[in-house]
């Protein structure tokens, strides 16, 4: 569990960022989810800003290589558990 949030972040990072730069964050805030419904929702905002309820680290990596690229075998408890998300991108622009 306590790598979960810093995987969670570089999965968001690197499907929001392009492909030569680096993932970098200047606040990034992931706690396990408290809503007792089980419907995630995400959105992208204005600069560089990430908000996610009831993500999975799961979800994250396939909407980010997309399924038919990605077979996950052996994962830990955490890696289904659902999470809130809150991330502002860093950089350049940002």
């Amino acid at each position: 569990m306590k790598y979960a949030g810093a995987i969670l972040a570089l999965i968001v990072g690197c499907q929001s960022l392009p492909a030569q730069g680096a993932a970098a964050f200047d606040v990034a805030s992931i706690r396990p989810s408290q809503r007792d419904n089980k419907k995630f929702d995400a959105e992208t905002l204005p600069g560089g800003r990430f908000v996610g309820h009831n993500m999975t680290a799961r979800f994250l990596i396939n909407v980010a290589y997309r399924p038919e690229r990605v077979t996950i075998i052996g994962a830990p408890k955490w890696f289904d558990e659902p999470y809130d998300i809150d991330a502002k991108a860093g950089g350049p622009g940002r």
